[in-house]
């Protein structure tokens, strides 16, 4: 994650210490020419992303 020119912030998930990011700023960070609301909803429902994993 610290290669990413993307600010960061400290947060708790499942009450251990991680890092966060903006969702929105990696799609505009990686340049991705889909919608944002499409790319993310396929990010989803295709498992990229683990609920209570990578996002709550």
């Amino acid at each position: 994650m610290k290669n990413l020119p993307i600010n960061t912030s400290t947060g708790s998930l499942q009450n251990q210490s991680v890092e966060l990011i903006n969702v929105r700023e990696l799609h505009e960070h990686l340049k991705i020419k889909t919608k944002f609301q499409d790319w993310i909803n396929r990010c989803l429902l295709n498992g990229y992303f683990r609920e209570d994993v990578d996002f709550f």
